[in-house]
């Protein structure tokens, strides 16, 4: 699979500026939630069974404090970690994905970028993805997506098929310049 041009595409168009949650925790603007629902969903469409995990991600960068992102969304295949919506420092999306040291554990722990960069995954959680696909986001790029009048469903199906695409290496798309084009694409009829 091609996740080099998918991950590109998620990124443009799945992202939020950076901010605070109404908690006063800091939001990195990566939309983990609705990046683990489409790649999964995507990977399924390309005959891989993928699920969401639900757990925290650490990433510890040389010489500074580890980051500690509570409720994060990742993709598991089997025992691998797939993340295209982590962007932080050099880190730029998990993939071909961290394997898991001990499996029967099922924690995500102990794996190391290959930039230096100490990244651990902790599953608390793992859903179905076809759980997700009716239901309407509330985080904040969900709010940017209604105030587009975007309906959620269409949006995930549409966003899945062409990350399917893409995996499958049978299209190309053009780089994005901001969100709103990357969904206008998206959403455009000529993809159907």
């Amino acid at each position: 699979m091609n996740f080099g041009p998918a991950f590109s595409y998620l990124q443009s168009l799945i992202t939020q500026p950076e901010g605070f949650t109404n908690d006063g925790a800091r939001d990195f603007g990566w939309c983990c939630s609705e990046h683990a629902l489409v790649l999964s969903l995507a990977l399924n469409l390309c005959g891989t069974a993928a699920i969401v995990s639900e757990g925290e991600v650490n990433i510890s960068l040389p010489n500074e404090m580890p980051q500690l992102v509570f409720r994060h969304w990742f993709v598991a295949v089997d025992v691998t970690i797939f993340d295209s919506s982590i962007r932080f420092g050099a880190v730029k999306c998990i993939y071909p994905g961290i394997v898991l040291s001990t499996p029967v554990q099922f924690q995500r722990k102990n794996t190391s970028h290959p930039r230096g960069h100490a990244i651990s995954y902790i599953e608390s959680a793992q859903h179905n993805p076809l759980d997700y696909i009716q239901v309407k986001s509330s985080t904040p790029y969900g709010k940017w997506l209604t105030s587009h009048s975007i309906q959620h469903p269409e949006f995930w199906k549409n966003a899945s098929e062409l990350t399917a695409k893409l995996l499958r290496n049978s299209i190309a798309i053009p780089a994005f310049n901001d969100r709103a084009s990357a969904l206008t694409f998206t959403m455009s009829d000529s993809l159907q």
